[in-house]
């Protein structure tokens, strides 16, 4: 480091000597760490689609009251960390939880889960881009489920606390849900300040940030207010630090409005230091000295939604696959209910539940419930073995609607599925669906005498027999010798079976077929055929209307 009273001058890109010097200790032992975020993988963010230009600055701003009590870093390099995910992360969710209790390790988002991750294995310190970075892709917990160690830099989460940090993810960078005011590689006095004014303006909006700041010796000197004068020596490294406030009149004594005002600062040296933890930067030296301030987004609501059940029926002790979002991990309050009776839980990932069907459900909705209690929406879940005990009317054509009457349908269909004999039915056949009721199209490729079934998770129903009438719509050529072959197209003609399914001309059955499928058929004319006739196919289902043939 330069000794005291020798002033630095602007030098070039600090980006290696941080890195070389992340982690220089402060005089009372405290760590530092702050490294420059990387050139060219970040972009600065237009914020002022957020901040209306009419709106009158408050003169002053604290959102202080939102934060956990002031932590400390101890020895370890991980500012960025204490700024971005114990404060910055803290306060953010704060605002969707009112209720939470900033006291309890539960409710603070912990250092070590981003540290950890993002400091390459040594403790030397991290950048605010790496920092959100990893809450864009992985999210974060708390200190209870990560608890903060300043010994330990290495430890890894565990695959259930990258699951439980999962529902806590901020927005894209892309889209943007996270980004800079203002980024510089370079030690001031800038020629060209940095603009506070967005600064102000995201804070008057209620918004917190946070800043990357270079450490003068000076810095360390007991004061409410800093305002570098240029004079006190580099100590060659940086400071991530949260942001929460400004104050145009925090200094009275300044000689203008850049050296009045300042900007509250949340340190991660302990409640002790500085007199509370905190200290306000003078505008001026926001402006000619302070490299980066960085704001993020958030992705809220972040409770458990269910979005589909892998079957909307099921017996007691089937496996039910829930699938959904911010279903965290399964930890402390984390549940499945049926109906309100737990279940036990095979698998639990932010994205898939896999549960137990438990002893003692009834039919009802489905819930998931996260870490702290939290409930999913309700998903309709029928418990029992679906049965059908009427169907009208007893027969028709393809397209004619059905009423299938029973008993643990399901109240939505979901999975379900009616069976006319092995043909199931489309999507678009279904009419509507109750637990009690389902009203179905006959699909296109129903035939014979089939048994209507209706299968759920829980399985398949008992069949009632149902008579589909087959349908000609052509037969081609409409007229021709006997022993010529003449194709018949339709619906319902199933396949061929001797005595069930056949073909008549006029009052003469054909007795030979050299296609039969469920649409189309080829017959050959009966020798015994005479005159102008009607062709007619019959099944165990019906017989069709007839389609006029003349036998030459």
């Amino acid at each position: 480091p330069l000794p005291a009273g020798a002033a630095p001058a602007p030098g070039p890109d600090l980006r290696t000597l941080l890195e070389r010097n992340a982690n220089v200790k402060t005089p009372d032992g405290h760590g530092m760490g702050l490294t420059l975020s990387p050139p060219g993988e970040s972009g600065e963010r237009d914020l002022t689609y957020g901040l209306s230009e009419s709106l009158p600055l408050a003169a002053s701003v604290d959102l202080s009251g939102d934060l956990p009590p002031v932590g400390d870093q101890g020895i370890q390099g991980s500012c960025a960390a204490w700024a971005t995910s114990y404060y910055y992360k803290t306060w953010s969710e704060k605002q969707e939880h009112a209720a939470w209790d900033l006291d309890n390790p539960m409710y603070q988002f912990s250092p070590s889960f981003m540290y950890n991750q993002i400091n390459g294995g040594v403790d030397d310190g991290a950048s605010f881009y790496d920092a959100f970075s990893l809450l864009e892709t992985k999210g974060d917990v708390d200190i209870a489920e990560m608890p903060y160690d300043q010994n330990d830099y290495t430890t890894q989460p565990t695959t259930a606390q990258l699951e439980a940090a999962k529902p806590y993810r901020i927005p894209a960078y892309s889209q943007p849900g996270w980004g800079y005011f203002f980024l510089r590689s370079t030690n001031g006095p800038y020629s060209s300040p940095n603009d506070i004014s967005t600064l102000k303006a995201w804070l008057n909006s209620g918004e917190m940030l946070v800043m990357a700041i270079p450490i003068y010796w000076d810095f360390f000197d007991d004061t409410p207010y800093y305002d570098y004068d240029g004079s006190s020596g580099f100590s060659n490294s940086g400071h991530g630090v949260a942001i929460v406030g400004y104050d145009d009149n925090a200094n009275p004594s300044g000689a203008d409005a850049d050296h009045r005002g300042g900007f509250k600062m949340v340190n991660s040296w302990g409640p002790s230091w500085n007199g509370d933890g905190t200290v306000y930067l003078s505008y001026d030296f926001v402006k000619r000295y302070v490299w980066e301030a960085w704001w993020m987004g958030d992705l809220g609501p972040d409770g458990p939604s269910i979005s589909s059940l892998s079957s909307n029926a099921g017996l007691v002790g089937q496996q039910i696959e829930i699938r959904g979002k911010n279903f965290g991990a399964d930890r402390r309050s984390a549940d499945v209910r049926f109906n309100g009776t737990s279940a036990s839980v095979v698998s639990f990932t932010d994205a898939k539940v896999t549960a137990t069907v438990p002893a003692g459900a009834t039919t009802g909705q489905v819930r998931v419930y996260d870490w702290e209690g939290t409930s999913s929406n309700g998903v309709d879940f029928t418990v029992g073995m679906p049965t059908v005990a009427g169907i009208s009317p007893a027969g028709g054509r393809k397209g004619t609607k059905v009423t299938v009457t029973g008993t643990h349908f399901g109240s939505i269909r979901g999975s379900s599925s009616v069976r006319f004999g092995s043909v199931a039915c489309a999507s678009g056949d279904y009419v509507s669906w109750s637990d009690t009721q389902v009203v179905v199209k006959t699909p296109v490729d129903a035939f014979g005498r089939c048994q209507i079934t209706v299968r759920t998770g829980a399985g398949t129903s008992n069949g009632l027999y149902y008579k589909v009438q087959p349908i000609i719509s052509t037969v081609n050529p409409t007229s021709g010798r006997c022993g010529s072959i003449v194709t018949i197209t339709g619906y319902g003609f199933g396949s061929f079976s001797s005595g069930y399914t056949v073909v008549y001309f006029g009052g003469v059955r054909s007795i030979s077929y050299p296609m039969w499928t469920k649409r189309k058929i080829q017959a050959r004319v009966p020798q015994n055929a005479r005159g102008t006739v009607y062709v007619v196919v019959k099944t165990a289902g019906g017989t069709s209307w007839g389609k006029s043939f003349k036998v030459l």
